[in-house]
């Protein structure tokens, strides 16, 4: 008899550095995670504009949509339009290269090609509570963000937030 696998437990996990924070996921990036991600970068880089923060992926086996659109929601908002680099991801090429997959995002993500063992503690950022409509609004806006990269799979994200939108729409009524 063949056993299961067993799922991976997937972490966020956040530490300090000198010039900001660290935040490591571990396992699966997915929609779980990803609420929690955002609160915490929003926490960090919107409180002093001096603040860095890298996102390692180095611990990380699997990104879904979700958290692939929260990235780059997070990247629009901090990078993106002022030219900063405040927001970045650290992982080997073919890591980043993996987890990216035909998005591309390794070329408009900017790199952490640093360390982040200056981190001596880490703390486990818990998982966000989002409503349904809160999280079908993340939902929604993450795939929109994806879906702007462009790329073979951009029809398919839009879609996707087209089809939450029009569900949150019928629940309202």
């Amino acid at each position: 008899m063949t056993s299961a696998k067993e799922p991976t437990r997937s972490v966020l996990k956040v530490g300090r550095t000198a010039t900001g924070y660290v935040v490591r996921i571990e396992g699966q990036g997915s929609v779980h995670e990803s609420p929690g991600l955002k609160a915490l970068v929003l926490e960090a880089l919107d409180t002093s504009p001096e603040t860095e923060l890298t996102v390692d992926l180095s611990g990380c086996e699997y990104l879904d949509s979700t958290f692939l659109g929260c990235l780059v929601a997070l990247h629009s908002r901090f990078n993106a339009r002022s030219g900063d680099r405040r927001l970045r991801v650290a992982g080997s090429d073919d890591e980043l290269g993996r987890l990216f997959g035909p998005t591309g995002l390794e070329r408009i993500l900017p790199r952490h090609d640093g360390d982040s063992g200056s981190v001596r503690a880490w703390l486990d950022v818990p998982a966000a509570e989002l409503d349904r409509a809160e999280l079908g609004r993340h939902l929604i806006e993450c795939h929109r963000r994806l879906a702007e990269v462009g790329g073979p799979q951009a029809g398919t994200f839009t879609a996707i937030a087209d089809q939450i939108e029009n569900e949150l729409e019928h629940e309202r009524r």
